[in-house]
């Protein structure tokens, strides 16, 4: 029986805080029952994906990976001599920084692309499974902070308000 937003005993009386908790704790776990590991289908082409390969040029990876392949630099033309060879090869190290930069984002944006296919994905195979929240660590610290009763009603209306923001 439900009476001013808190369960209430058979004889009228209000719960303790303890039983209120312990009912918050039922709820919770009769929440996590609901909760399985959902396995996504992978996406087309997966085993091509970069963060898969792991050939990407990001800081640290380059040159202990064969399957890395280097970003050339270009030798200084032979008919280049003293002063203006020297400027050749500095302008040539800059050249070649900012070609690893620009190949370093690209790689970046990349990966970031590939974690979003795969998040959709996982949030497509939990629609499919019926199972709103991810099986997942901060899930369960979450419901660990729930000191206040659960109504379901609301958090339905808080999950469709917030579903297309969260991973």
């Amino acid at each position: 029986d439900l009476s001013n937003g808190g369960f209430v005993r058979q004889s009228g009386e209000p719960l303790t805080d303890i039983e209120k908790h312990l009912n918050i704790r039922k709820q919770i776990e009769q929440r996590r029952k609901n909760l399985f590991p959902v396995q996504p289908k992978p996406p087309q082409g997966f085993k091509d994906y970069l963060m898969n390969k792991k050939t990407y040029h990001l800081e640290g990876n380059t040159g202990k990976d064969s399957r890395i392949q280097p970003i050339p630099k270009i030798a200084p033309p032979p008919s280049l001599e003293g002063a203006l060879r020297d400027l050749f090869l500095t302008q040539e190290n800059e050249r070649y920084k900012l070609r690893m930069k620009h190949l370093v984002e690209k790689e970046k944006l990349v990966l970031a692309v590939e974690q979003e296919i795969l998040r959709v994905h996982g949030r497509a195979a939990r629609a499919l499974a019926n199972q709103s929240l991810p099986y997942s660590v901060c899930t369960i610290l979450r419901d660990e902070e729930v000191y206040t009763p659960i109504d379901p009603n609301q958090e339905e209306k808080n999950r469709d308000i917030r579903s297309r923001y969260n991973g």
